[in-house]
């Protein structure tokens, strides 16, 4: 069975040979090219290489073609600053008065440096190893983007006072940042993507509640996953446990926990809905051995391997740069291991 098969058999709940495991690595592939962050961010093909030669060491269950999701920013006119050890932020605010949400235009998502770079890393790797290994694409979720288009004060006060008073600008904003969603993965899925992650960190129960999310978010997520050609893997970026009985009605295949979410619990919410991923805290990661490693991914796969539907790994959004790449083989290998539902099933019935 290879990745692809095991991957989409995992999420439909299909009996496969062992637990997938995907580390979110979008950063690490500079260290194997020996080359400085920037360059490989700035870079389709050193981002492709990069993922070739981390699946070439690690052989985990997938490719992903994005450096960073601040890149979805970029062709609204908001440029990055760029870092030697982490993931570059936005220079500038786009939306700097509510007034001007009825003039903001939605860009074309391949009109920046950054975009069209991601669109030849994954184009290269479909190419590579779509054929047996799944290749995924990411982006900031409509709910979220406003957030970081106008800043998360001034997208709150909007979405509170218009919770309180009425519609006057939330809805357009939504709209604009929906449309510009479904066309951007719609062309990471041209160029080869079989399934987007969705980040919506703004969405997530640790910033908002769950009446908010039911009355908001949800009806967006289920317009906007409608229009995407591919399994959408839906990253709350943020606590996720009390609101996932709601994501499994979204149509996204796969829910990201959190740290905090409980893998047992969420299990039994998902209730073959949803199947969920992670939740390895990935700032502990840093300080790791590989007994500590050994350990989390035993306790993981003992909480929520059962039954398939669970895909082994950190929380989102990425594995930090300075995490060992020591601690991230063992991660692959130990769920290798022990997620062997062979293995799982001799175990259960001692």
């Amino acid at each position: 069975m290879n990745s692809k098969e095991r991957l989409i058999r995992a999420v439909t709940f299909q009996p496969v040979d062992r637990v997938p495991v995907i580390p979110l690595l979008l950063t690490q592939g500079s260290k194997l090219l020996n080359i400085d962050l920037p360059s490989y961010q700035k870079s389709g093909r050193n981002i492709a290489k990069g993922q070739l030669k981390l699946l070439e060491r690690l052989e985990h269950d997938a490719v992903i073609g994005i450096p960073h999701i601040v890149q979805d920013l970029t062709p609204w006119g908001s440029p990055l600053t760029y870092y030697k050890n982490g993931s570059p932020t936005l220079s500038k605010i786009v939306i700097r008065k509510a007034e001007e949400i009825k003039e903001i235009k939605v860009p074309d998502p391949a009109n920046s440096m950054e975009t069209r770079e991601t669109l030849i890393a994954i184009n290269i790797l479909a190419k590579e190893v779509g054929h047996h290994t799944p290749v995924i694409g990411g982006l900031i979720a409509p709910f979220s983007l406003p957030s970081m288009l106008m800043g998360t004060g001034p997208f709150m006060e909007i979405l509170i006072n218009e919770d309180k008073n009425g519609d006057k600008y939330l809805k357009l904003l939504l709209d604009k940042c929906k449309q510009f969603v479904v066309a951007w993965a719609k062309k990471m899925v041209d160029q080869g993507a079989d399934m987007i992650v969705m980040a919506d960190g703004i969405a997530s129960q640790t910033v908002i509640s769950r009446r908010l999310f039911e009355k908001y978010v949800l009806p967006l997520l289920k317009e906007t996953i409608k229009e995407i050609p591919v399994p959408v893997v839906y990253e709350a970026v943020g606590s996720a446990q009390g609101i996932l009985d709601l994501i499994a009605t979204t149509g996204a295949v796969l829910a990201i926990l959190d740290y905090s979410d409980h893998l047992g619990e969420c299990k039994k919410i998902a209730k073959g809905k949803i199947a969920i991923m992670g939740n390895f805290n990935n700032i502990e990661m840093l300080y790791w051995n590989r007994i500590r490693t050994l350990l989390e991914v035993k306790k993981a796969i003992n909480k929520a391997a059962d039954g398939y539907g669970y895909v082994l790994s950190s929380q989102g959004p990425e594995i930090p740069f300075n995490v060992p790449l020591e601690v991230i083989e063992t991660m692959v290998h130990a769920t290798k291991e022990f997620g062997n539902y062979h293995y799982i099933k001799n175990f259960n019935n001692i």
